[in-house]
């Protein structure tokens, strides 16, 4: 089986990562009066998971992960009232960092 199944044996792992994400959504809608309005979202997230797993004997194992993440969102929003003029015009900007809920498990090993 190789050493990575020796019993007593802490591993550290990057299990699964980096993960990015990226989402884009507009629309544009115009009432009868003449009146109309644009919307656009574009967000991204980035995710990094980090564990270990410990060896308790040749075929069992407990292993735990967490994650650390990054998200950004910009969102622009533009009004136009019934003659046509541009009314408001704003953009949105968002940010954060997150952790992603922890992962646990257990692990046999049949060969």
């Amino acid at each position: 089986m190789g050493g990575r199944h020796r019993p007593g044996r802490l591993l550290l792992f990057q299990a699964e990562g980096p993960e990015g994400k990226v989402h884009y959504s507009s629309y544009r809608s115009k009432n009868s009066g003449g009146s109309e309005q644009y919307d656009s979202t574009l967000a991204f997230t980035l995710t990094v998971l980090t564990g270990a797993q410990y060896m308790f004997g040749p075929r069992f194992a407990v292993f735990a992960g967490l994650g650390l993440g990054y998200a950004h969102t910009t969102d622009k929003e533009k009004f136009w009232n019934d003659a046509g003029t541009l009314t408001s015009d704003r953009t949105l900007k968002n940010s954060l960092f997150f952790l992603r809920l922890p992962i646990l498990g257990v692990i046999f090993y049949l060969n």
